[in-house]
């Protein structure tokens, strides 16, 4: 079954990434705002958001030493920049994200996985964070509690809930288990904060501020993900 179950993921990948055929590579995006943030998983690092005011492009810059970094649009592309190599790679993740629920919600071997049922409440609890109003939520099931801080801030942050990039209210995996719960009212002024899991805190906001900060696509080699696989498929 799972070998069935990961060769039909592939078809999937290959047939959801193709679909990135109308994709305009814009000459600079112009960000607004930057968001630091603490993440502790195996071991600490900080990751930096960049969002443009009216929400057509999010920015995620992970520490690293090539300095690479993602962008995702609001028509649902992904671009991998690599600084090192000066190249973007896009790819269809609204069409990928898609594909990956429906095919959750038909295949055999989710049908036969029970979903992790969550429960959730507004807890009460306010604070500010960064200079902004927050509020808390908690969520628990079967993996434990988790409570998350959502910020009221003043720039549209709905673009990483609705790409999966992060996880907030009403939001879903693309397959069952991966939910946090079903929080109401995903607004574009909303943004994850603050995460602690079973009284671990992993995600910590260090700053939310102003920024300058442009990037500029000129002479970077730009890459069809969708071609890529549908050759490395084909072969």
């Amino acid at each position: 079954m799972k070998k069935i179950t990961l060769f039909s993921a592939l078809v999937l990948s290959v047939s959801a990434f193709a679909q990135t055929t109308d994709f305009k590579l814009p000459a600079e995006i112009k960000f607004d705002k930057n968001v630091v943030q603490k993440v502790s998983d195996k071991k600490d690092g900080t990751l930096s958001y960049y969002f443009t005011s009216n929400g057509d492009y999010t920015a995620m810059k992970p520490e690293s030493k090539d300095n690479s970094m993602i962008i995702y649009t609001k028509e649902g592309n992904m671009m991998i920049v690599s600084e090192k190599e000066k190249s973007i790679i896009v790819m269809n993740m609204k069409a990928f994200m898609n594909k990956a629920r429906d095919f959750a919600k038909d295949n055999r071997y989710s049908k036969d996985s029970a979903r992790t049922k969550s429960s959730f409440k507004k807890t009460g609890n306010t604070k500010t964070i960064c200079g902004y109003p927050a509020e808390e939520y908690e969520v628990t099931n079967e993996k434990g509690k988790t409570d998350i801080w959502f910020a009221k801030v003043d720039f549209n942050s709905a673009l990483p809930m609705s790409m999966g990039l992060a996880k907030g209210p009403g939001s879903r995996g693309a397959l069952p288990g991966n939910d946090i719960g079903d929080i109401p009212e995903l607004g574009k002024g909303l943004f994850m904060a603050e995460m602690e899991k079973n009284d671990k805190k992993v995600i910590e906001t260090m700053s939310i501020t102003k920024t300058d900060y442009s990037f500029s696509t000129a002479g970077y080699t730009v890459r069809n993900m969708g071609e890529m696989m549908k050759g490395a498929y084909n072969q």
